[in-house]
């Protein structure tokens, strides 16, 4: 029969192993450490897009359209976000960020291209595969743009 330390040990091994992480006999992270980080974490991220949502608000004050207010509340929460989660990794549960998968902040083209294709791709087979009526929502320009780029910057 194996023993359950055992396993536990292995299993740790490996996921160090993976992640190149060097275990000087202890524990990458506890099961408590764990949990906590999870929760954490995502208290980190309501807090972040909160932020971001008030700062953008300050550009509604000014008369900025709501479409290009959008764009900035996601761009501000990808920053705080970030920031946050550097912050809370290396101050709270004391690991570096690049050993929770997080590498440096960097765009690459292809996924940027890739993120245009795909809704275009999904848009093009719909209207040339599926038998229908395109229907028109009625909305004007300012009003379309204020849907798309909530629905780019802020629900991707």
């Amino acid at each position: 029969m194996v023993e359950w330390k055992n396993l536990q040990t292995r299993f740790i091994e490996l996921v160090a192993n993976f992640y190149n992480i060097e275990d000087k006999g202890e524990n990458f992270m506890s099961t408590k450490k764990a949990i906590g980080g999870a929760l954490g974490a995502i208290i980190v991220l309501v807090v972040a897009q909160i932020l971001a949502q008030l700062v953008a608000n300050l550009f509604v004050l000014v008369k900025v359209p709501e479409g290009i207010c959008n764009i900035i509340a996601g761009i501000i929460y990808v920053g705080f976000a970030f920031v946050l989660l550097k912050l809370f990794s290396q101050k709270m549960l004391k690991i570096k960020i690049d050993n929770l998968g997080m590498p440096r902040f960097s765009i690459k083209v292809k996924w940027i291209i890739i993120g245009i294709l795909l809704p275009v791709t999904i848009k093009a087979v719909y209207l040339f595969f599926f038998p229908g009526k395109y229907v028109s929502s009625g909305m004007n320009r300012n009003q379309i743009f204020s849907t798309l780029s909530a629905g780019i910057f802020l629900q991707a």
